[in-house]
């Protein structure tokens, strides 16, 4: 925008009568120092200066009066002096303090934005440390009720393991009992009689099995491995354990009560059993051949002696 400035001197002494013998004279900014001029002869170049405002515009005005001063109009002293700036800086400053007044404004708005969104995220901070609150109560809860499932979980597994233990033994017990009545059958089959020491050992065996030895890695299955011959060494081992079973049978005495359990009989029971074995075949003997026996598999009739005989020389 366009100015105009107005330095004037010392005004205590000078009176209105002082511009009668003293001129006024105008100097550029900043150019006098000293000097004096009347309050009537200031206010007289103010109206000058309103009246033209086109001479007065963007200038600094320094006016003091001087009796060696020639005689002026004021408006000849306006136009004496030159003119700060130009219109056209006048106007490129215009256009410069426009843009610096727009930026200012998007800034002032960035700033209130920010200031917003500083408003929000406080907010929200308060409303998070809230929630995080909550959720360490809801924590602190949960830790306490959980460390009551954990205790209750840890006894019930010493239960279950407990649980586990007499079902463990329950299955051993009842496989000993099975192994021990397993045991009573067979030697009740061979007509023996076991003692309690040996009923005792059986049990002992089915409660503690011996270790099972690591299994070797499995082969693939071949198709004819149901037809493969036995290795020769487990072969003579099971023939050696039959041999032995067979020792230990015949060596024990006999029960009475073996023909129940289809055991083996007493020596004298078999011995008459064999005599009557013998004396069937020899009533068979003496029996008459029929003529049809050989067609159905029967004895044949016993020719005589003489008839073989013949038949004997003709084949010869």
């Amino acid at each position: 925008m366009s100015y105009c400035i107005v330095r004037p001197g010392g005004m205590e002494r000078p009176t209105d009568d002082y511009k009668n013998t003293h001129n006024l004279t105008l100097k550029p900014r900043d150019s006098t120092f000293g000097g004096q001029v009347s309050r009537l002869q200031v206010a007289e170049l103010v109206t000058a200066a309103l009246v033209n405002p086109e001479l007065a515009a963007n200038k600094c005005l320094e006016l003091v009066a001087e009796t060696s001063a020639p005689a002026a109009s004021l408006a000849e002293l306006l136009d004496s002096l030159p003119t700060e700036i130009t219109k056209e800086e006048q106007e490129q400053l215009a256009e410069v303090e426009a843009e610096a007044r727009a930026e200012l404004a998007a800034a002032q708005a960035a700033l209130r934005e920010a200031q917003e969104a500083v408003a929000i995220s406080a907010d929200k901070l308060a409303e998070l440390n809230d929630a995080l609150k909550e959720a360490k109560a809801a924590e602190k809860e949960v830790r306490g009720e959980v460390a009551g499932v954990l205790r209750d979980g840890k006894a019930a597994s010493s239960e279950l393991a407990a649980a586990e233990a007499a079902a463990d033994k329950a299955a051993r017990e009842e496989a000993a009992a099975r192994a021990v009545l397993e045991a009573a059958k067979k030697a009740g089959a061979a007509g023996q009689l076991l003692s309690a020491k040996e009923l005792q050992a059986v049990a002992q065996a089915a409660l503690n099995p011996p270790a099972k030895e690591q299994a070797a890695p499995a082969r693939a299955a071949s198709p004819f491995s149901l037809f493969a011959p036995k290795p020769a060494q487990q072969q003579q081992q099971e023939e050696e354990e039959e041999e032995e079973e067979e020792e230990s049978v015949a060596a024990r005495p006999v029960s009475p009560l073996a023909g129940l359990f289809g055991g083996r009989k007493a020596a004298p029971v078999q011995e008459e059993e064999e005599e009557e074995e013998e004396e069937e075949v020899a009533e068979q003997a003496a029996r008459p051949a029929s003529p049809f026996a050989a067609l159905f598999g029967g004895r044949k009739q016993q020719q005589p002696q003489a008839v073989e005989e013949e038949e004997a020389q003709r084949v010869a």
